[in-house]
């Protein structure tokens, strides 16, 4: 019972992970993919609740159809990472060649499965559930492929050290959350691969798959969308384009040995970056971006990202921000707050919602735009 439970509870938690990322406002390719890696959990759980109320027998196909789609599960969560990191190289040949193998793996056990006779299928899934008749042959694609899923996380965890020792002289604050919301990911996941290793060989093996398997996994879960969140890795349209702007500008400055400028020149630039926005206040089009500022001064994309760094100390997404909020304050002061209503303010200064006007507001003031005005 207590096993039904618990497989019950952490497909809710899934369901609730995915419509969270699913149906967001300015949604993104990577939040899809994320959502992805996390459906498959959610679907093996389901044949995990069929298995212990003796139903999967009227639907066998629900049991391989979940295990050959459970050998996507690494290569989506490898390109959601390499889609942060705005790589090029979201396909690793080796490591599809070794999902490759698994997939006719365990097509091979579908083939044997159809290939038994009635009373030999009823048994084969009957042992399933089983602590000494366990099917040796799932057995060992189970240990096998979490083994080959904890050499995907690992070969993740190395490519997101790789590019953060490369480029980490040139991390802007956001970047720097990027890369340790993506340093967490990839821990827990290997976590729960080497846990759920140690725990097939050594544990009874229908209570991994039914009681130790959805408990981690729902817990990590929790804590990689906690961890999504706080460092704003869960990204909308405009967030997310300004990450890929960042991760351009590094990669070009990586792939060309681009050094950074000297100092004279980065503090010249900094200062007319300061007059451009004083002046022309370009952070009032909700369309600004980095290419438009290096347009207007004549300068390289990576010049001025380098510039306006050192200059302000912040990301460009994070000084468009503060520089909104802070003609927010303005407009919010004295009799003009009685002219304006808050969405027509949120508008005014530059954003183009009301959502990411309230959530940078309430990040620089500790207030909401009410509360600031009362």
């Amino acid at each position: 019972m207590w096993l039904s439970l618990i497989n019950t509870l952490s497909v809710l938690n899934i369901l609730i992970i995915c419509f969270y990322l699913i149906f967001r406002k300015n949604n993104i390719l990577p939040n899809y993919i994320l959502s992805l890696a996390f459906l498959i959990p959610g679907l093996y759980f389901i044949d995990n609740l069929l298995i212990l109320n003796h139903q999967l027998s009227r639907y066998p196909f629900a049991f391989f159809l979940v295990q050959i789609l459970a050998v996507f599960f690494p290569p989506s969560v490898y390109f959601y990472v390499h889609l942060l990191l705005s790589h090029n190289k979201k396909f690793h040949q080796l490591l599809a060649l070794g999902s490759f193998l698994l997939l006719l793996f365990i097509l091979k056990i579908t083939y044997h499965f159809y290939g038994l006779n009635q009373t030999e299928q009823e048994q084969f899934i009957a042992n399933l559930a089983s602590e000494n008749g366990y099917p040796q042959i799932v057995l060992i694609y189970t240990i096998g492929f979490y083994a080959w899923q904890l050499v995907y996380f690992g070969v993740l965890f190395y490519d997101v050290w790789s590019y953060y020792r490369q480029a980490q002289n040139s991390f802007s604050h956001f970047e720097h959350l990027k890369i340790d919301y993506l340093k967490k990911f990839m821990l827990l996941l290997g976590i729960l691969s080497f846990v759920l290793i140690v725990s097939y060989i050594s544990l009874p093996l229908p209570l991994v798959d039914y009681g130790i398997l959805p408990l981690i996994v729902s817990i990590i879960n929790v804590f990689i969308i906690f961890f999504a969140v706080k460092h704003k890795a869960v990204f909308s349209k405009s967030t997310y384009l300004e990450l890929v702007i960042e991760n351009q500008t590094l990669q070009i400055n990586l792939d060309t040995n681009i050094l950074p400028a000297n100092h004279q020149k980065l503090t010249e630039l900094g200062l007319k970056l300061e007059q451009l926005l004083i002046t022309h206040k370009s952070y009032q089009n909700p369309d600004c971006r980095l290419a438009h500022l290096a347009q207007l001064l004549n300068e390289p994309d990576y010049l001025v990202s380098q510039a306006l760094n050192k200059h302000f100390g912040k990301s460009f997404f994070e000084l468009m921000n503060e520089l909104r909020i802070n003609d927010a304050l303005q407009l919010l002061k004295g009799e003009t707050a009685k002219k304006y209503t808050i969405e027509a303010i949120c508008f005014e200064v530059g954003f183009n919602s009301r959502t990411a006007f309230y959530r940078a507001f309430k990040k620089q003031t500790g207030k909401t735009p009410s509360e600031y005005i009362n």
